[in-house]
């Protein structure tokens, strides 16, 4: 966890506050690829092995244009949305600049850059995903613009409603506030850039010890969205509905 001088520089507690507890968007797996940034040609993928509930995955672009540039993208999967801002703010402390400035909007949740005499970087969080541009060539190369094709593409739900997923909960009727096991299978498997969308009404998704689990907000119904993308193969999606109970009390 970032240290205090970190958190009360930008205002980490009020970033948490803003994530919305009935809404959440959550990714695993998640890669970018060509078809998510135009122009750009892909060099380097190395993923790392899950810690902690954690995954990180490290892709480095080529320009074809011009060889001189070059970004370097950091995708790290947290195990919930708060898990990802604490992530940006460890990226943030462990940034060598005095301080960061506010990123452009429309980035996800909260998004932070590089002034303008540094490097050309740029962090967002967007669900559970901490997220990091940097220009990595000899030459700088704006970042701004790739990470809003990333975001982009982050934010886009399938027009498909054909149900091909699987998704299932141990039980039909949960109460809110209680996490229960989300299973989730695809009909066929995907490859290695392929990777799963969940969206979550009246709830949220997180992982623990390897496994998703849905949280439930408020009584009522939850509603659960997945889908299962891979470039050149029609995405693949299905859903889930649970009675939610009234709050388990303590």
């Amino acid at each position: 966890m970032a240290d205090d001088q970190v958190r009360v520089k930008y205002d980490i507690d009020g970033l948490l506050k803003r994530i919305p507890p009935y809404q959440a968007e959550f990714f695993t797996g998640f890669v970018p690829t060509a078809e998510h940034l135009q122009g750009w040609r892909r060099t380097v993928r190395e993923r790392e092995p899950e810690t902690n509930d954690r995954a990180q995955l490290r892709t480095v672009w080529d320009d074809p244009r011009d060889p001189a540039s070059r970004i370097l993208i950091d995708i790290i999967a947290c195990a919930s949305a708060a898990d990802a801002v604490e992530m940006l703010a460890t990226m943030l402390e462990n940034n060598q600049l005095e301080r960061v400035l506010d990123g452009p909007g429309g980035l996800g949740l909260v998004s932070f850059m590089h002034p303008p005499y540094a490097p050309p970087a740029v962090y967002f969080v967007y669900g559970n995903l901490s997220v990091l541009l940097a220009s990595f060539g000899s030459k700088p190369a704006d970042v701004v613009p790739v990470a809003r094709q990333l975001s982009a593409r982050m934010e886009e739900r399938p027009a498909v409603r054909e149900p091909t997923l699987s998704l299932s909960t141990p039980e039909n009727i949960v109460a809110a506030g209680r996490e229960l096991a989300l299973d989730y299978k695809a009909t066929y498997p995907g490859g290695e850039d392929a990777y799963w969308k969940f969206v979550v009404t009246n709830g949220t998704v997180v992982r623990r010890e390897g496994g998703l689990r849905l949280k439930p907000f408020a009584s009522g119904e939850v509603r659960v969205e997945s889908y299962l993308i891979e470039p050149g193969r029609p995405p693949q999606f299905g859903q889930l509905s649970l009675r939610v109970g009234d709050s388990v009390r303590p």
